[in-house]
């Protein structure tokens, strides 16, 4: 199940609002999650999880819906502080280990901790960049 347990009722508010955003849009452009969803090119599921505030979403789903909705740039202008709490979320869990190829875990838990200063000093736009070269790279298969 994708549920989470936000720290304080303002971060939970951030996704909330962001989300109830894109359902009144949504309900006043007249379409279905379904309908959406193909338009923006994300599934149904998504749209459903986002509008509930039970997931994040992505800049680029934001700058689609302000687009297909026509919102003047509601949800581009919500995005950055739903973004900062993504980040200041994934901070709270802490580095999750990926299984390698063959099956086990790295122990990076010794440079995880040699970083962690850096980490926590970091933008949260730069952590959002850095995320995503790294999933870019593991999806390229360059490792």
């Amino acid at each position: 199940m994708d549920t989470w347990s936000f720290p304080n009722s303002r971060s939970a508010e951030v996704v909330r609002r962001f989300g109830q955003e894109l359902r009144r849009h949504r309900t006043l452009a007249g379409l279905t999650q379904r309908q959406l969803a193909d338009r923006v090119r994300y599934s149904r599921e998504m749209i459903a999880a986002v509008e509930r505030g039970r997931r994040y979403g992505s800049a680029e789903l934001a700058w689609r819906c302000d687009e297909i909705l026509r919102t003047g740039g509601t949800l581009r202008g919500l995005w950055p502080h739903v973004e900062r709490e993504q980040v200041a979320a994934d901070r709270r869990r802490g580095p999750r280990a990926e299984p390698t190829a063959r099956g086990t875990a790295p122990d990076w838990s010794d440079w995880a901790e040699s970083i962690q200063p850096a980490i926590d000093e970091a933008p949260p736009e730069l952590m959002v960049q850095l995320r995503a070269l790294i999933n870019n790279y593991v999806l390229t298969g360059q490792h």
